[in-house]
């Protein structure tokens, strides 16, 4: 099982990190300055590929002096500790220095749930009736109810209490993230690469002022698997890892239904890790971790219904948002195009009229496909360019028109405006391609390597991702959350890579000898 595992998620893992590698490297996409009723319309432009191919040996370049130079460099472990609370700080500095400067206003959405919890708490039953928000998206009550243990704290409609919150998921995402690859055997040096990328890709830090869920079901689901991988490591408290890492699971798909993605990753390798150690504790485990997440979704809507006395009929089906998927939208092939409220109104909310309509929705589009394979091939590059090679992931867009002009200081309004907006996306095309080849470099240069099979839940993880955004709706505010975990892999990469030419290198001044 481990080895039908293996190869598996090598070689899908390896074909979409060659592809997303290329279309890195030869287009760019971002969110236009066309501002109407908020539309994401995406921009599709060839990139530099010179200017990335030439960054990248640069790098690589630069890289190879900095390993050779520190190669004999031991890094103890009280230094290693040190060095990775520190930039773990600045991640936290950055991270709040930026919710208090941009003092970011939810808008849409986001400012949804913030109300439908103000209407919850007076009575007023409105957003819980069938054409109300959440009873047209019920799946939006986990962050909801997460929302009312802030506000009975700090108050009601807090959105900086919320946003500061973000920031400690933020660092607990890249605590999690580097102790997962310690467990993995990388290198200490890539533990601190991480956090140093961490600090560099600072779309995942800006994003900290959207208060929708993401980066804190990223930061619950990556320390559930964290937690699980302990099992291995810490063999004197199993039973806690594991309970451990079932409750954050089921935190992070209260927070947000996407990472049952992540949810399906870990429960994957769990059943493999089970087949092959056949531990009755592991199938203990794997099922409690399925109970967790099953709870973790239904438990916020049963609530909801209690304590409203409404009704939460399933809402909008998934096969809605599927045949919205493989639609075309002004925003972006496969974007949000208001077919599936569309849907919900002309149903009058009638769950199985709408899955009857979406079912053949679906099926019209696929024949449409395949009556023109060529239309079918555009559709899907564009849909995967519009979410992957938008370097920024939209976390400037999302910023823009929320904060208070008036009193946010100029230099934000300058970071976030349509005329600098060409700088990130130069900045951070560069940066991105740099990841995806150093993620791509890992899988040949590790496939050897004695943890390398324990290494791919991040990578199986982006696979899920990468396949699931390819037929649901789209948005590369969705695929953020599956790129960050390329960065491990890419500093592995880089550091295998440095090794292999080093004993090149090595082997020539021997033989020059």
């Amino acid at each position: 099982m481990k080895k039908v595992y293996k190869v598996t998620v090598t070689w899908i893992g390896a074909m979409i990190c060659l592809g997303l590698t290329l279309l890195s490297a030869v287009y760019d996409c971002y969110m236009s300055d066309v501002w109407s009723s908020f539309h994401e319309i995406t921009i599709f432009e060839k990139d530099h590929i010179w200017i990335n191919l030439l960054a990248l040996l640069f790098f690589v370049g630069v890289f190879w002096a900095l390993a050779k130079r520190f190669s004999n460099v031991r890094i103890s472990e009280i230094s290693y500790e040190v060095i990775h609370y520190l930039l773990l700080a600045v991640i936290a500095a950055m991270g709040v220095f930026w919710v208090l400067s941009v003092k970011a206003v939810p808008r849409e959405d986001q400012l949804f749930i913030q109300q439908s919890l103000g209407a919850f708490l007076n009575g007023d039953k409105a957003p819980f009736m069938p054409d109300g928000y959440i009873g047209i998206y019920p799946h939006q009550t986990g962050y909801m109810w997460f929302s009312l243990i802030v506000a009975k704290i700090f108050g009601l409609y807090n959105y900086t209490a919320l946003q500061l919150i973000n920031v400690a998921a933020l660092v607990l995402f890249y605590e999690s993230l580097t102790r997962l690859c310690d467990l993995f055997q990388f290198k200490k040096h890539v533990g601190i690469m991480i956090l140093v990328a961490g600090i560099l890709f600072y779309p995942l830090i800006i994003y900290t002022s959207f208060v929708y869920g993401n980066v804190l079901g990223l930061a619950f689901a990556t320390a559930s698997i964290w937690r699980a991988f302990c099992v291995d490591s810490d063999r004197s408290r199993p039973v806690l890892n594991y309970i451990l890492s079932a409750v954050l699971m089921a935190l992070a798909v209260q927070c947000k239904k996407n990472y049952l993605i992540f949810a399906i990753g870990l429960i994957i390798w769990l059943f493999v890790k089970a087949c092959a150690d056949k531990k009755k504790q592991t199938f203990i485990a794997l099922a409690g971790i399925v109970l967790a997440v099953i709870l973790g979704m239904r438990l916020p809507i049963a609530l909801t219904e209690w304590r409203t006395g409404c009704k939460l009929d399933s809402g909008i089906p998934a096969t809605a948002f599927i045949a919205m998927g493989l639609q075309e939208s002004e925003r972006a092939p496969g974007w949000y195009n208001e077919y599936t409220k569309d849907l919900a109104f002309s149903t009058e909310h009638d769950h199985k009229v709408q899955v009857q309509i979406a079912k053949q929705d679906i099926k019209e589009s696929l024949n449409r496909f395949k009556r023109d394979p060529k239309y079918a091939f555009v559709f899907f590059l564009n849909k995967t360019k519009s979410q992957w090679s938008n370097p920024t992931f939209q976390s400037v867009w999302v910023n823009q028109f929320v904060g208070d002009t008036e009193t946010q200081p100029k230099w934000v309004q300058s970071f976030l405006s349509f005329d600098n907006v060409m700088i990130h996306v130069r900045y951070l095309s560069i940066l991105t391609f740099i990841i995806f080849f150093g993620a791509l470099l890992y899988i040949p240069l590790s496939v050897r390597e004695d943890r390398y099979t324990e290494s791919l839940i991040l990578l199986m993880i982006v696979i899920g991702g990468f396949i699931f955004h390819t037929f649901w709706e789209g948005k590369s505010e969705y695929t953020i959350s599956y790129f960050v975990l390329l960065i491990p892999y890419c500093c592995a990469g880089f550091v295998r890579l440095a090794e292999r030419l080093g004993k090149i290198y090595e082997q020539q001044g021997t033989e020059n000898t």
